[in-house]
């Protein structure tokens, strides 16, 4: 026994008449379900919005279930089915990373495992909250929050495909939110704790903080990015944690930086040094506790810090030197000034390079030639 039907609400309205209900599903652009008997189970089958074609395919299923073939759960209507779709389609994202995509891999493994194939529109916003706190009671609230929010992209493609009408969230988050770290420290301590890491550390933390880098993006610079004559370095790529090269972070991370005499010297010696590929090809890990090592030194540490505070003394630097907002934005790899503004805060409006390493040195931060030595 097979037949076609829908899951969505259109339908489902008390004491409607088959042939209501049958014309509501005809006038509604939701998708039509093959509902099938399987080797003794119930399976249900995304077929389309297409009435015909989903006739068709429906009786080319159950051909194949007479003819003893596996049933293909591509097009299921279960939330896993669903979900390892919404994965197919982030995996082929071009500009997926593979740390991006791994950490999607493993919060729909989350979803399958509570749901299973559970018909993604008997899905009800309880059972969401349920899902949500069962998991916070041994996982800590931002974990929960990036499985929390690659369940409702799953939700959004189950509605995109017509299989639920209405995504079943809840009317209040259940997630803690926590308050934004402070990762600021004083930008005349900024220096001392570069100056405190080894090298090739202490070089790549004073660029972090000349240029507003991100790590990514300075790991993965070659002498063939850094136009010494011109005094740029072209933000091309991004290395990932696990060392992969890809994409910048975003489409506006794709940037030109202009460098100040100080991040000049810097890039200059390393080139030197390193004509020939990366010119940090260290790991984030070592990176990052190096660093963590001399914030925990100069008594400034706090939990959350790592390159990003770097990045964010930058801010604070281009801030004070009286840069403009939305040239700021621009140079650090935002797509807007608002991004700017949520991250750092802003209060200046005026960019010549030269401005940064005078900022840096009126906080202390920059020792000038002949006064002690040049920046490593």
């Amino acid at each position: 026994m097979a037949s076609l039907v829908k899951l969505c609400r259109h339908g489902r309205v008390p004491r409607l008449s088959e042939a209501a209900r049958l014309r509501r599903w005809r006038r509604c652009g939701c998708a039509w379900v093959g509902d099938l008997y399987v080797e003794g189970r119930r399976r249900r089958v995304n077929l389309g919005a297409d009435e015909r074609q989903a006739k068709i395919s429906l009786a080319r299923l159950v051909a194949d279930r007479e003819e003893g073939r596996q049933l293909d759960s591509g097009q299921g209507v279960g939330v896993s089915h669903v979900a390892r779709r919404w994965l197919a389609i982030k995996e082929r994202n071009p500009a997926a990373r593979s740390n991006s995509s791994h950490s999607y891999r493993s919060r729909v493994g989350h979803i399958e495992d509570w749901f299973g194939d559970r018909p993604v529109a008997d899905v009800r916003p309880t059972d969401v909250s349920a899902f949500l706190e069962r998991h916070l009671e041994t996982r800590k609230p931002a974990t929960v929050g990036g499985i929390y929010a690659a369940l409702r992209g799953v939700l959004k493609r189950a509605r995109a495909e017509g299989l639920i009408d209405v995504i079943p969230l809840p009317l209040e988050n259940p997630i803690p939110q926590a308050r934004p770290r402070d990762q600021r420290i004083p930008l005349g301590a900024v220096w001392e704790v570069v100056e405190a890491m080894p090298e090739p550390h202490r070089s790549a933390g004073a660029l972090v903080l000349l240029t507003g880098l991100r790590h990514g993006e300075l790991s993965a610079l070659t002498p063939a990015e850094v136009d010494m004559n011109r005094g740029l370095v072209h933000v091309r790529s991004n290395r990932a944690r696990n060392g992969s090269l890809g994409p910048p972070k975003t489409s506006h991370g794709a940037r030109v930086i202009p460098l100040s005499d100080a991040a000049r010297q810097i890039l200059a010696a390393r080139i030197a040094e390193r004509p020939d590929g990366l010119l940090w090809p260290g790991s984030y890990r070592v990176a990052q506790d190096a660093l963590r090592a001399a914030l925990q030194a100069h008594g400034v540490h706090r939990p959350g810090m790592g390159w990003h505070t770097l990045r964010s003394a930058h801010a604070a630097i281009l801030d004070s030197a009286g840069v403009a907002l939305r040239e700021a934005a621009q140079r650090m790899g935002h797509g807007d000034h608002t991004a700017q503004t949520l991250a750092y805060g802003w209060t200046a409006e005026a960019l010549a390079p030269g401005l940064i390493d005078e900022t840096v040195r009126r906080h202390g931060a920059l020792q000038e030639p002949g006064r002690g030595g040049e920046p490593a």
